[in-house]
């Protein structure tokens, strides 16, 4: 009977995609059922780094008249009250108790009972510490009998002894008179590097005007005209004009032949022709394109920096958000999460509405935060009991839950 309703459990997991289970704690486990209980294993071996559900069958795990089952763990549970290996961090089988129970082992193989092993290694301890204590007792003495023996001696050897006439004391030879020191020579001070003071923004936008002017200039660069070169160019109504250059001055240019010659103002030519051959026009287009760029530069430079500084505070606002909701999860798991993963309140809500709420059967509870909140988590529960006509019927309900475990609102799925 027993065999069936864990086959039957196995593949009600399986088909909601539960993979890890704990074994349950009897009373009276046998020795191979015993170094199972509380932990956990995988029932496919889906699962790397937990046994499996053959691996306990083949080491007598659910034997003939085997009273155990399993209960499916959630993952948050899973990775909080549990070790990667199965084992649980505390409770029955946590490595710290199975330590204590190995020492009390091995005083029951050794053929006494703990009690008496632990006051024979009490008697042993005191019997070495009393020899200790007499081997220090004797090196203690025979130290003070050579230090009085030394002390006697050394005085009679004084009484004996006559004291030794004084030695003549070798003559001094004259002191010469010390011939004074020179002067120590001023210490020569090593100039400080002048510290350089960041650049300011105006600072920067000169240098950067210098560097687009250079590019300017080698990627459109201006060769002077002459008197008596031949040119060609074209003016505001569009005509174009050609000859030698007669004179040249600040405000106009003076062409034509021998025969026939005229004088344009500069402003009559179109800007490409005069950025050839106007040189002051061609210095004042350098520098304002470059100062151009420049601000472009510093702009998009500044903008950069604003979006840094933004991204910045997000994800500092979302670090922050995040590390609330984790809090607030485990004090919600801590506060109403039961053994086997369902939400006693949520639990309590669907009891009393239940027709027989002593059949109520969990089989499988999920819960998240509820999107765009910090503090309602969305609770979802599969659970069996039974109908208005006696029959065993699974049902599945959702629940939106507070912080404090106060249900906002509860519906049946399906």
């Amino acid at each position: 009977m027993m065999e069936e309703s864990r086959l039957a459990y196995a593949l009600n997991c399986l088909k909601n995609d539960e993979d890890v289970v704990r074994l349950s704690v009897s009373g009276t486990p046998c020795p191979a059922c015993a170094k199972y209980e509380n932990r956990l294993f995988s029932l496919t071996g889906k699962t790397k780094g937990l046994p499996t559900w053959e691996e306990l069958k083949r080491d007598g795990v659910f034997h003939a008249g085997c009273t155990h089952c399993f209960m499916a763990v959630g993952e948050l549970t899973r990775i909080e009250d549990y070790y990667p290996d199965g084992f649980p961090k505390k409770g029955l089988n946590a490595p710290a108790r199975r330590r204590k129970a190995n020492r009390a082992s091995l005083a029951i193989h050794s053929g006494k009972e703990p009690a008496m092993a632990n006051q024979e290694v009490t008697v042993k301890v005191e019997t070495v510490k009393k020899k200790k204590r007499g081997c220090c007792g004797v090196l203690v003495l025979a130290f003070l009998i050579v230090i009085v023996i030394g002390a006697v001696s050394s005085s009679s050897s004084k009484k004996e002894t006559a004291p030794p006439a004084p030695a003549e004391q070798p003559r001094r030879p004259p002191v010469k008179p010390e011939t004074p020191a020179p002067p120590p020579a001023p210490e020569q001070s090593v100039p400080e590097e002048p510290v350089t003071p960041p650049e300011s923004p105006r600072d920067e936008l000169e240098t950067l005007r210098e560097k687009y002017e250079q590019e300017i200039r080698a990627q459109l660069p201006f060769t002077a005209p002459q008197v008596g070169d031949e040119v060609a160019f074209r003016i505001d109504d569009g005509k174009e004009m050609k000859g030698k250059i007669y004179r040249l001055t600040g405000k106009n240019i003076r062409f034509g032949s021998e025969d026939v010659q005229m004088t344009l103002d500069w402003d009559r030519l179109v800007p490409a022709d005069r950025l050839r051959l106007d040189p002051a026009f061609y210095e004042e287009y350098v520098k304002k394109q470059a100062l151009e760029q420049a601000r472009m530069k510093l702009a998009a430079i500044e903008k950069e920096k604003q979006e840094k500084e933004a991204r910045a505070a997000r994800q500092r606002a979302e670090r922050a958000a995040e590390r609330k909701v984790q809090a607030n999860a485990s004090k919600f798991r801590k506060a109403f999460e039961s053994y086997d993963g369902s939400v006693r309140p949520v639990v309590a809500a669907v009891k009393s509405t239940m027709h027989d709420p002593g059949s109520f059967e969990h089989v499988k509870t999920d819960w998240y935060i509820l999107k765009g909140t910090t503090d309602q988590y969305l609770v979802k529960m599969s659970f069996r009991g039974k109908n208005a006509f006696g029959g065993k019927v699974l049902n599945k309900v959702e629940a939106v839950c507070r912080l404090d475990g106060t249900i906002v609102s509860i519906e049946n799925v399906e």
